[in-house]
């Protein structure tokens, strides 16, 4: 088995290679935090230069778990429960971790602080926690558990039994520009980081100006709000005439097109029934369709205008114009006139049936 070995230190916001201590945020302005970070994710770096690895949050978790049996690992003031042996002072739990998560790389713990602590916390006397860690030996020197937590001002960074401590604890001016830059500060919670960081992945979208410029044919210097806009205009126009995207002026609401072509569908049959009516009349006017026929007729040319148009024009004359309707009888009482074969045709009628309707109304005028 690996050789391991129990280091004091501190853990940072962050993760990779920040300065090892993790500073107590008050829930809410007032309260502490219940949810407090452990082990931040990936390589940790102490004041002194040493280093350790948590690549492995999920088996320091377990691991921490199996150790403690079931029971709740405790956060005392600077480390006495290590010191004791050696001064036979009290180690009071300053709280106690009822719960030890893995998250996003991490090791958290959810704390139940005890009412001195809580208050420390509160005013300001107590900032910072360091947890006691086993890790391996050899390089990376992988994190594989935690013993228990210190409540402190100055964390631990030293392998036990010996404990060193550092003075500096001031943030390099870089960060300090970076919270400021997103309106951040150290007391900062999870959720005002991850805002600031969906606005730096938002802004890391958008193209710094010498591109823009390049990109729209603008002079750098030109490249403002106003320039951006009008250019973007003009590129929305030529598209638009050239066919690439529609051109909204040429075309018109589906509501509106619906009801122009409603209202010309309505002029269309309008129209045609006007010029079937003419046909007719005139086809009558002029003697090839007589009186009793017209329904036929104009039935025929509402259907078909140009095919009656047709008809008419080679149609004999049936009806001399002005002249009565009735049939008269034929001169040898059973022959046909060209003029009687014309009607038989455009009434559908054999020439006998059309004789019988003849006879029928010469009976009846007598």
């Amino acid at each position: 088995m690996t050789a391991l070995r129990r280091a004091l230190c501190a853990t940072a916001p962050g993760g990779a290679r920040a300065c090892c201590s993790v500073e107590i945020a008050l829930a809410d302005g007032r309260l502490p935090p219940e949810w407090i970070t452990l082990l931040p994710a990936g390589p940790i770096e102490a004041r002194d230069g040493r280093r350790w690895l948590n690549d492995e949050a999920e088996a320091v978790v377990a691991a921490t778990r199996a150790r403690a049996a079931g029971a709740d690992l405790v956060i005392d003031y600077e480390h006495q429960t290590d010191h004791a042996p050696a001064n036979g002072a009290p180690a009071p739990a300053a709280g106690w971790i009822k719960e030890i998560v893995h998250e996003d790389g991490r090791v958290r713990a959810r704390v139940e602080w005890t009412e001195r602590a809580a208050a420390h916390i509160t005013a300001g006397e107590y900032r910072y926690v360091s947890p006691v860690h086993w890790h391996d030996e050899t390089p990376p020197h992988r994190i594989r558990a935690i013993e228990r937590v210190a409540l402190t001002n100055a964390p631990a960074i030293t392998d036990l039994p010996a404990l060193a401590r550092t003075q500096d604890n001031a943030m390099p001016d870089y960060l300090k520009q970076f919270l400021e830059r997103f309106q951040l500060t150290p007391e900062s919670t999870q959720a005002e980081v991850d805002e600031a960081a969906s606005r730096l992945d938002a802004r890391a979208g958008v193209p710094d100006r010498p591109s823009l410029a390049s990109a729209l044919g603008l002079a750098e210097d030109a490249c403002n709000e106003e320039a951006i806009l009008a250019k973007a205009k003009a590129l929305a126009t030529a598209a638009a005439d050239s066919g690439t995207v529609p051109n909204p002026s040429r075309y018109v609401p589906i509501d509106q097109h619906q009801q122009v072509v409603q209202q010309l569908s309505t002029l269309t049959a309008e129209r045609a029934e006007e010029k079937a009516l003419a046909s007719v009349d005139a086809a009558v006017t002029a003697g090839k369709v007589i009186p009793a026929t017209r329904g036929w007729a104009l039935d025929y040319a509402r259907r078909d205008a140009a095919g009656f148009d047709a008809y008419i024009k080679t149609a004999p004359v049936v009806l001399e114009p002005g002249a009565r309707t009735s049939l008269p009888p034929a001169a040898d009482g059973g022959a046909l006139t060209d003029a009687e074969r014309a009607l038989c045709v455009q009434m559908n009628l054999t020439p006998e049936a059309f004789l019988e309707s003849r006879k029928a109304m010469a009976g009846g005028a007598s």
